[in-house]
């Protein structure tokens, strides 16, 4: 490389350096034409939806007038005003915010998690004067709609916070409501309340017309600091122009939707929390030695004084020790001054008067002072918290155009801070935070081991494009096919369903048997007609007939039928019906022969239905549909067989008969059943019953109770039956009340 060619590329890249480093410059255009709201501009090259911005010129400042781009002609450019432009000269600048370095993008507004807690207008302006944050997600207004025919439907109930709303017009989630009403009834404090205590994460208010004063007042006075801090409000008041105001609903909307997107099935959490549950207590004794007595505290004091005057000589008279003692004399010198003969005087008779008298003076005092000591008694409380550790992962952010896109690394940080605050972060604690970012797969369900059919979704495909008829002609073909095939000692429904069951077991072969209406061909013309009769018809068949084929036959019969028809019978032939009915068992194959004749000659066809089950349960859901008479009955019975008829009522409405009710009337059970005892009753129920009941309530109630049961531990068969037969017994006071229907099958109500 030459010096010049090096000297050259130095240059070119400091050239490039300075460019990079100049401010980003907008590109303008100008106002052209103006017709009513529709404004013509040239010199712009605009999407439409997105804005641009004209300068307006007042006496001391240029005020910036947003416009919406709504059409274009050629090379120019149809906008209309969102705001007032009174003052607007022809020729005015214009230019686009998004339009910079010739880089275009559609209009972009704030949305995310930033928003909560703050108050913007239509146009994503803060109103709160609070500082804006320092990142801020923008993005399109307008995005794809979501399919239809997926949304979710409305099957959980919303708790809005207000019990008459609750009570009176239960809101489900996903549904949109209407509130309307005069001035000054309440509008705005009921919405406020439900702002306020709706089981919600977030809540979007948009103040849409309202005036200035009362969005002040509806933030301040009425949604108040614990509403607004899980709120995002929109305001655009009445005094703004309806472009706006548009815009503002349209834009409360978008951040709703943003917020739902992030929040369904788009983020998991774990946190597990070390707790300690040890209860100690310590107490401490604390001295302070060396005090000052003077800060001290006096205990006990004891002073004792001895004082002995004028003692009698005692001892030897003549010695040393018995003599009194001389007074004790000195030299004094003469003085000018007289007055010291005067002080001379007294103080030798004091002299003289201490010689005369004897003296012995004892003093002891003895002080205690308190100890100065500090006793202290700690008693730690159990539940401290060691450390949290938190982790999160968060779906991929779904685009304008439906593609997965990553979060970048300030979302992320966003994120991790907004956790952090969340659980409380302690970095002396230990606590530890993870968050992982990836792409959500939707569950789907593996079909793989499926028979195909045993593909529910080709079984709702098949019983959707062919009728039930064009799939029984087929199974009759199939019939009588397979007879040719099977020796004629084995009947062909036994042989079906010995071949299934040997395939996918006895339950699967039950269960398919029934899902394909597969019956048994001895009897089963004739039943099918029996069936499409009315209940009189039917009576006038088998009124004369023995009451043994009579028995048979009513337990064939759908139960509300054969209770209309037992009902026409007399008490005696009535009751011993009932009582063959609940003794009767499995037919034999000459029974069925037998009875397959009777029914061909009575309704003149071949191969009647006998796929028949007798037993109690028949006869109790028998008497569960007699529409009158039954108590009657039922005595009658007990004078027969008291046994039988008790085990016929146990059995009249059984727990598992709950799934069949309307939800009224489970509704109105649930309120008079205590919740421990609806937990032990639910224990081994079929899946189907546990979500009927737990539909019925609410969602805090349905939750709580379904946590219940996964945590409760396993409970005595014995136990369970007692708490069923004490909810059995509220059913039937219930019943009796007539606050409740028991009869549903096939039965219709206005």
């Amino acid at each position: 490389m030459t010096r010049q060619l090096k000297k050259w590329i130095d240059n070119i890249s400091n050239q490039e350096k300075l460019i990079s480093n100049l401010p980003d410059y907008y590109q303008y255009g100008k106002l052209i034409r103006a017709t009513g709201i529709i404004m013509e501009v040239t010199g712009l090259e605009l999407p439409i939806g997105s804005t641009c911005i004209i300068e307006k010129y007042s006496e001391k400042s240029i005020i910036q007038v947003e416009c919406e781009v709504v059409g274009f002609k050629e090379k120019n450019l149809f906008v209309i005003p969102l705001e007032n432009v009174d003052g607007i000269f022809p020729g005015a600048k214009v230019y686009s915010p998004e339009l910079i370095n010739g880089k275009v993008s559609t209009r972009l507004l704030p949305l995310g998690i930033e928003l909560l807690g703050r108050v913007l207008n239509s146009s994503g302006q803060f109103l709160d004067r609070l500082p804006p944050p320092k990142i801020l997600r923008k993005e399109s207004l307008y995005t794809n709609p979501i399919n239809p025919l997926l949304r979710d439907p409305i099957t959980k109930i919303l708790d809005v916070g207000v019990r008459a709303i609750n009570g009176l017009i239960t809101v489900g989630r996903g549904q949109r409501m209407g509130l309307f009403a005069g001035s000054g009834v309440g509008k705005s404090m009921l919405l406020g309340m439900m702002a306020r205590y709706t089981e919600a994460d977030i809540i979007v208010v948009a103040l849409i017309g309202e005036r200035g004063r009362e969005v002040k007042d509806f933030i301040e006075n009425i949604l108040k600091k614990d509403g607004i801090s899980r709120s995002v409000v929109i305001a655009a008041p009445a005094d703004i122009s309806p472009m706006l105001r548009i815009q503002g609903a349209v834009y409360a909307t978008r951040i709703a939707e943003d917020f739902r997107n992030q929040g369904i099935n788009n983020i998991r959490a774990e946190v597990t929390a070390q707790i300690d549950f040890t209860k100690t207590e310590q107490t401490l004794e604390q001295h302070k030695p060396n005090t000052d007595p003077k800060e001290m505290t006096i205990r006990s004091q004891q002073i004792t004084e001895n004082k002995n005057f004028g003692n009698i000589p005692e001892g030897i008279p003549g010695a040393l020790s018995n003599q009194p003692s001389r007074p004790t004399s000195a030299v004094i010198e003469d003085t000018e001054d007289n007055d010291n003969k005067s002080n001379l005087e007294p103080l030798s008779e004091n002299l003289s008067s201490n010689s005369e008298k004897s003296s012995n003076i004892q003093n002891e005092k003895t002080i205690n002072y308190e100890i100065d000591r500090t006793i202290t008694h700690n008693q730690f409380s159990s539940g401290t918290l060691k450390k949290l550790s938190v982790a999160v992962v968060i779906n991929n952010r779904s685009n304008s155009d439906g593609s997965q896109i990553k979060l970048n690394e300030q979302e992320m940080q966003n994120v991790n801070a907004l956790v952090r605050e969340t659980m409380g972060y302690s970095e002396n604690r230990g606590d530890t935070v993870n968050i992982v970012n990836m792409n959500f797969v939707d569950d789907q369900e593996e079909l793989s081991h499926f028979y195909f059919w045993e593909n529910p979704r080709l079984q709702n495909i098949m019983f959707s494009i062919y009728s039930r008829s064009d799939l029984q002609s087929v199974l009759d073909a199939f019939h009588n096919d397979a007879r040719t095939l099977i020796s004629p000692e084995q009947e062909c429904y036994d042989y079906l369903k010995t071949t299934l069951s040997n395939a996918l077991g006895e339950e699967q072969a039950l269960l398919l048997l029934e899902e394909f209406n597969v019956k048994n061909y001895q009897l089963c013309k004739g039943i099918d007609t029996l069936k499409t009769m009315n209940p009189e018809t039917i009576f006038h068949f088998i009124k004369n007939e023995h009451p043994q084929i009579i028995t048979v036959t009513l337990s064939l019969l759908k139960r509300n039928i054969a209770a209309d028809i037992l009902s026409k019978f007399d008490n005696d032939l009535r009751r011993d019906i009932l009582i063959k009915i609940a003794n009767l068992s499995k037919l034999t194959s000459t029974a069925i022969k037998e009875l397959t004749l009777i029914l061909n000659d009575l309704i003149q066809s071949q191969k009647a239905y006998a796929n028949t089950q007798g037993g109690i349960k028949p006869a109790a859901e028998i008497l569960n549909y007699m529409q009158s008479d039954q108590d009657k009955t039922i005595q009658l019975m007990k004078e027969v067989d008291q046994k039988l008829t008790e085990k016929i009522i146990k059995k009249m409405f059984i727990f598992d008969d709950l799934q069949s009710l309307d939800d009224q009337s489970l509704q109105r059970i649930l309120r008079e059943v205590e919740n421990d005892s609806l937990i032990i009753a639910l224990k081994g129920c079929k899946t189907e019953l546990i979500d009927k009941v737990l539909n019925n309530m609410s969602q805090r109630q349905a939750e709580i109770l379904r946590e219940d049961l996964n945590l409760s531990k396993p409970i005595k068969l014995s136990k369970v039956e007692t708490e069923r037969k004490k909810i059995l017994d509220v059913i039937r006071t219930l019943s009796d009340a007539d606050e409740i229907t028991l009869k549903q099958d096939g039965e219709s109500y206005v």
